[in-house]
């Protein structure tokens, strides 16, 4: 779990992150990153599309 805390947010500070995170992906020869985020967490919704990442759907999970 990652995240920038609130009151270093909109200096770059995530968008570099996750510039990073593409670029070394890349040099694993990834295809593909799926993000997991909270339905409510729309301002995270927001800031990955920004960057060109496409809503995919939901996940279920069961702790037992």
């Amino acid at each position: 779990e990652l995240f920038v805390e609130e009151e270093y947010r909109r200096h770059g500070i995530g968008r570099r992150f996750m510039e990073l995170l593409e670029e070394r992906a890349h040099d694993l020869d990834c295809c593909r990153i799926y993000i997991e985020s909270s339905l409510e967490r729309k301002v995270a919704h927001t800031f990955y599309e920004s960057l060109g990442y496409e809503k995919g759907g939901f996940y279920f999970k069961k702790e037992v």
